[in-house]
């Protein structure tokens, strides 16, 4: 008798769309592919059933991103009290970001984001739009789903070993040109790979003889560096490094 009530109060509850918290286990009878408790929601807390639909989407596993600056705040649909080695979660990002990231979970302490491989996402590999896939372990979130082949947004493929930045920064000192590159995950271009683009890509890269730009090149030495492209692909001058300005355009690696 005593099932019979419970399984009449379950029915009773559903029908009018109630939350109910029942202390105990339920005993199901009957055929076992019939046994199913049907109509409950997306769990909400991390201690609620969670149903075959939820674990089919990874509703758990779910969560909404914003970035402010090099933190990502995440807000999962299941709440969380802390973090636990092992812990994922999926969300979408709300714009590109790299280098020295951070990301915290519901005002949870804030954690560094890195690849697999330990090092931070360069740019193109955290990009707005793309669904990314992290996983908390040794007071660290790695990016599990980073692309690893391709360009980086922004650049332009020039062969299959190197990407070239489609449009530089103009008035750079060669210090701070060198390591906005390297802070993307980049590098200065060398003088033969600025020559190669600047006459076969000058349709597609933005103003190769417009500017002086800084290359990486064996000439460089601590007196003096090496600006390239002013009015024609093959101009070259000698610069001092402390006070000339010129454009800063970075090359990359495929990955």
């Amino acid at each position: 008798m005593k099932k019979h009530i419970t399984t009449l109060f379950l029915l009773v509850s559903t029908a009018a769309m109630c939350q109910v918290e029942i202390e105990g286990p339920i005993e199901m009878t009957g055929p076992e592919a019939a046994r199913r408790v049907d109509g409950l929601a997306a769990p909400r807390s991390g201690d609620a059933a969670l149903t075959v639909e939820g674990s089919l989407l990874g509703t758990a596993n779910w969560a909404v991103a914003s970035i402010t600056g090099t933190a990502i705040t995440l807000t999962p649909t299941v709440p969380l009290t802390a973090y636990r080695d092992g812990l994922l979660l999926r969300f979408i990002a709300p714009a590109s970001a790299y280098d020295s990231l951070f990301i915290d979970v519901d005002g949870l302490a804030p954690y560094p984001l890195v690849r697999p491989d330990g090092v931070a996402p360069v740019r193109g590999q955290l990009r707005d739009g793309a669904l990314c896939e992290v996983l908390f372990a040794n007071e660290r979130w790695i990016l599990l789903n980073a692309p690893e082949r391709g360009c980086p947004v922004g650049t332009t493929r020039l062969h299959e070993r190197l990407c070239m930045e489609t449009v530089g920064m103009d008035n750079m000192l060669f210090f701070g040109a060198s390591e906005r590159c390297a802070d993307m995950g980049g590098r200065l271009c060398n003088w033969g790979e600025f020559h190669f683009a600047c006459t076969q890509f000058a349709s597609v890269l933005t103003g190769m003889t417009d500017s002086w730009e800084w290359v990486d090149e064996g000439a460089n030495h601590a007196h003096s560096t090496v600006n390239v492209g002013f009015g024609n692909c093959n101009a070259e001058r000698s610069s001092t490094p402390p006070i000339t300005f010129a454009r800063s355009r970075c090359c990359f690696d495929p990955r």
